[in-house]
This record gives C-alpha cells, structure tokens and sequence, in this order.
C-alpha cells in the first residue's frame, strides 16, 4: 500500500483504545445510514450533540470522553476522521471494507475518485486511526502526502489521474499492505461486496474542500517541477517602484518603443540564422 517501510505500520498490531470500543464491529448497512446522515450536514464537522444522537449514545457520561479522544477544533470533530476509522474496524469483509471506502472518498459521486479527493480521504483515515489505536503514530502532512501521492500512482495504472471502483478492488485484492491495514479487527461476516454505493446528490461542503485541496496540490507540483530555483511570486521582495510608473491596477506600466533601427546585435544574428 506505500505503508511498508513507514514508522505507521511498526509496531503491529495496535492496541484499541478502549473507549473506542462503541464504535468498533459496526455492519454495512448502519454505516451507510450514518454517512447518509453525515453527508447531509452543512458542514464537514459535528458538535458534541450531533455526534451523540448520530452514535445513538444514550448517556452524555460515555459521549463526552470518546468526543474529546479526537481533540475538537471549535468544538467540532470532522466526520471523515471519526466514520473513516468505523469502516476500517466494521464487521465486514476487507473487500467490502475496500469498497465503501472508495464510494466514500468519491465526493460528488461521479463513480471516480481523483488525487484531490483520495488525499483528503487518506489522511483523515489516518488521523481518525490515531483516535481509535492507541500506538499509531500519526503521519506528518508531507507523509501523507508523498504515502497518498505513492499509492494513487500505482492504482491508476492507466495515468487517467482518476482511479475507478474497479482499479481499487484490484489494488486491495493484491496489496498486503491494504489487508493489514484492516486487520486489527476480525470481522464475523464475510460476504463480499464489490458494487458501488450511491450516497444520493452531492456534498458541497466535501466538493468545495477537494476543489481547494486540488488547487494546493497543483501549485506544490508546480513549484516542485519549475525549471529555475526562483521562488513563487508570494514569496518575491517586494521592491519599491515610483507611483507615477504604476498603471491603474498597481503593475508598472512600461510604454513599448519603436526600435531605432537594426543594431549590430541585429546584424549579426540575421546574418548567422
């Protein structure tokens, strides 16, 4: 899966964390209706009473403690970290693990799953795992990034920049990495689902985040591949210029000049070319 390698997978196995154990072993149909619940949501985060009536908590006493486990950001947690982690550790298959993972990430239901969209999902999955096992390291940013960047190459085996259901499933199938991935928790069932679920419309909150998520990851690859060492133009010193040679949208304006005439530079390039 890219993990190998990686201080993630070492040591193995995890310990889970015990007050985690509420939202371990849960069955594919009542996550399907919890992401339908969490997708409706304006935003991409809960508070502390929309994740009790969502886990069916019946006692603020239980809730509190696990909201805490994963550190609210204005008192809300994101979603993806918190049913990302329940996928993994759901009663199901890994395969169909696998698959509603990638039904998951698939933001706006297109039946693909772009660069954008599998980085956002990878590294809330990763940062939800450290919620749930208590010897996870977790991953730096640029980790995760060179670990999402690393797998998406090898799935999208066709450079489509897109990665289909089938392209995944072909990758879970074969990476040993994928089913460690899944395996601290021995799932009773064992069918295998391999079709696609349809979560119903489009999550704009999820849309707009892998429209800026792409936008970030463009301009580090285009910082990354520039062919001279001068830094993007945020990053320029400012120089002082004359106001009076400013145009009206703050650039300096330089007034193009009829050439006086053909010069001995001129000359000497014609007469070479």
């Amino acid at each position: 899966m890219g993990l190998q390698g990686s201080r993630l997978l070492s040591p193995w196995p995890p310990l889970v964390t015990p007050e985690i154990r509420r939202l371990i072993g849960w069955s594919r149909h009542d996550l399907c209706e919890l992401f339908l619940e969490l997708r409706r949501m304006p935003q991409q985060g809960v508070n502390l009473a929309e994740f009790s009536r969502l886990i069916k908590f019946d006692s603020r006493q239980w809730v509190e403690p696990i909201f805490e486990l994963f550190h609210p950001h204005s008192k809300r947690v994101p979603y993806f970290s918190i049913i990302g982690p329940m996928v993994v550790m759901s009663d199901q298959h890994y395969i169909s693990r696998a698959s509603m993972l990638f039904c998951m990430f698939d933001f706006n239901n297109s039946g693909a799953v772009n660069n954008a969209e599998f980085f956002i999902g990878l590294r809330s999955l990763l940062k939800g795992c450290t919620t749930f096992w208590k010897n996870f390291a977790a991953p730096s940013q640029d980790e995760v990034e060179r670990i999402s960047t690393n797998i998406f190459s090898r799935i999208d085996v066709d450079g489509s920049d897109f990665i289909t259901m089938g392209e995944f499933l072909t990758f879970a199938y074969r990476s040993k990495d994928f089913r460690t991935l899944m395996s601290p928790h021995v799932a009773a069932s064992t069918e295998i689902f391999e079709e696609p679920i349809y979560f119903g419309g489009k999550g704009l909150a999820l849309e707009l985040t892998s429209v800026s998520m792409a936008q970030q990851l463009e301009r580090k690859l285009r910082h990354q591949v520039r062919l001279t060492p001068d830094p993007p133009d945020d990053l320029q010193p400012k120089r002082w210029v004359k106001r009076s040679l400013l145009d009206q949208n703050g650039r300096r304006a330089r007034a193009w000049r009829q050439p006086t005439g053909l010069t001995r530079a001129h000359a000497w390039v014609a007469l070479r070319v």
